[in-house]
Order: C-alpha cells, then sequence, then structure tokens
C-alpha cells in the first residue's frame, strides 16, 4: 500500500485530501493510503479573520472541525507540529512523531513577515490566524478599558497610546481590518464608553506602497481610499516601519506614532523555512 502524506489543513490541504479521498473510497482499488497532518484540529476560513478581530462575526463561524471535514477516516488526522522533513529518508518529524510516507504534499500555507523590522514580532499583533484575531479583540477592548481609566484621572495626553490603532499593510487584509476597526470604534465602542469621545479614538493605516490595494485595479484602489477616509481612517502612503515598541511604530517619514496597538498585515514568507 502507498501512502500519501498531506503536510497543512488550510485550504490546499483540505481540497487535496477530500479529492484524493473520492478516488479511494471504499473500493480502494488503487491501494492508496491517505493521511493529514496539521498544527490544529480545525480548518479556519482565514478571508474573515478581519471580522472575528473586530466581533462582526463569531470565531465558531469561520472554523470546522478537520475531522469532521474529513468524515469518515478521522483516524487518518493527525494533529502536530511539523519539525522537519527528510525527503531522501522520506520521512516527516513531528513534535507527536515521525511518519513515513511514499508522496507528500505540502500544503502549510504561509506565516506573517516582519520584514526583519525591529520590535514588529514581539510588539504587533498579527492577523494571520484566529488566535491573531482573537488577542487583536482583546487589545481594542483593553486599550478603551485603558484610555477609559485615563480620562478618570484626567490624563488626556496619556489616552493617545491606547487610542490610536495603527494597522500596517495596505493590502486587503490590511484595508478590509482598518474599516472594520472604524465601524467598531466609531460605532459599537462610543456606546459602550460613553466618557470617550470617539474623536479621540484614530485609524491609521500605514502601506509602502503609492496606492492601496495594489493588486488590483488603479479604479478600485481609489474607490478603497476614498471609502475608507469617509470613514476617518487616517491614511499614510509611501511609508514604511522602521520600528515598533511597546508604545509607539515608528515609520520612515520620521513619524513617530505613540501606539500600543500596531497591527500587523504586510507580507508573509514561506512556512517551509527550517523545515526542508
Amino acid at each position: 500500500m502507498k501512502k500519501i502524506l498531506i503536510l497543512g489543513g488550510g485550504f490546499g490541504g483540505v481540497a487535496t485530501y477530500k479529492r484524493l479521498h473520492k478516488l479511494v473510497h471504499p473500493a480502494n482499488i488503487h491501494d492508496l493510503k491517505i493521511e493529514l497532518i496539521n498544527r490544529t484540529n480545525y480548518f479556519t476560513f482565514s478571508p474573515m479573520l478581519h471580522e472575528v478581530a473586530t466581533g462582526s462575526v463569531e470565531r465558531e463561524h469561520i472554523v470546522q472541525p478537520l475531522r469532521e471535514i474529513i468524515g469518515c477516516c478521522g483516524k487518518d488526522f493527525h494533529q502536530a507540529n511539523v519539525i522537519k522533513v527528510d525527503p531522501k529518508k522520506k520521512l516527516v518529524y513531528t513534535d507527536m512523531g515521525n511518519h513515513s510516507y511514499d508522496v507528500l504534499v505540502l500544503a502549510l500555507g504561509v506565516e506573517q513577515s516582519y520584514f526583519n523590522t525591529p520590535g514588529a514580532k514581539e510588539h504587533a499583533l498579527a492577523l494571520k490566524w484566529l488566535p491573531g484575531a482573537i488577542a487583536i479583540r482583546n487589545r481594542i477592548i483593553n486599550s478603551f478599558e485603558q484610555a477609559s481609566d485615563m480620562h478618570d484621572k484626567k490624563e488626556p495626553k496619556a489616552m493617545n497610546k491606547y487610542l490610536n490603532f495603527v494597522i500596517v499593510g495596505g493590502g486587503a487584509t490590511g484595508t478590509e481590518l482598518a474599516g472594520q476597526i472604524s465601524d467598531l470604534v466609531h460605532n459599537e465602542m462610543s456606546k459602550y464608553y460613553g466618557d470617550i469621545s470617539k474623536n479621540h479614538a484614530n485609524i491609521i493605516l500605514v502601506h509602502a506602497g503609492e496606492r492601496l490595494l495594489e493588486q488590483l485595479s488603479p479604479g478600485a484602489s481609489k474607490a478603497a481610499y476614498k471609502k475608507l477616509k469617509s470613514m476617518d481612517v487616517q491614511i499614510l502612503l509611501k511609508n514604511t516601519v522602521t520600528e515598533v515598541t511597546k508604545d509607539s511604530v515608528k515609520l520612515s517619514s520620521n513619524i513617530s506614532i505613540p501606539s500600543n496597538s500596531v497591527f500587523w498585515t504586510a507580507g508573509t514568507e514561506s512556512h517551509l523555512k527550517g523545515i526542508l
């Protein structure tokens, strides 16, 4: 029996498993075994992560157990972190044991890239996976709590770092997140934190390119820019982040923004780095 091993339970891994499973189950005339390894036991519908981050949808609405997707062959799923792949020995090393294979499918996706920006990985929150979306949601709520406390102590200047929400990256994810946060801050949050004027909160979108949504047409970029401006989002184009600290973000234009809420959506890198 030949074994096909799929690494990754995202869109690519799940689609590959389901297609192959249909070909071999239940007769399995080709004498194949298909197994899937993923670091979590659930599939995440990542295009809606920004809505989880702002509470527009519940986290349960964008995840599905992988064993439910696999269905009848749940025993062929393994939850583990892939450590290394040895193509010569045809072995995959994980933190839960090793797995041999005859055919390997690499569908591990990508990780967040911080472009070696000092402090970014330590202090910015990345919107790449479900835990990141939950962390962003919690940070926004906690920031308003802290700002409310500063307001009660009559320390308006101290409120700034809690009410400046900086989104790094003007691609699809960053643009959508900026709009969602603006809607959350200027509507729902203003209801619950009446002591804080909604004018105190600033949503700042930082993008290195000359226009938003550069993968789309100039017309789409212009429409997105106009819409975000109408939602009171401040847009800083042709700016890169040079450093992120616990309480601020510094830009290439020598601007320093006091903020403890930096949300990173810029760039990705291969998850295979260090594995192969």
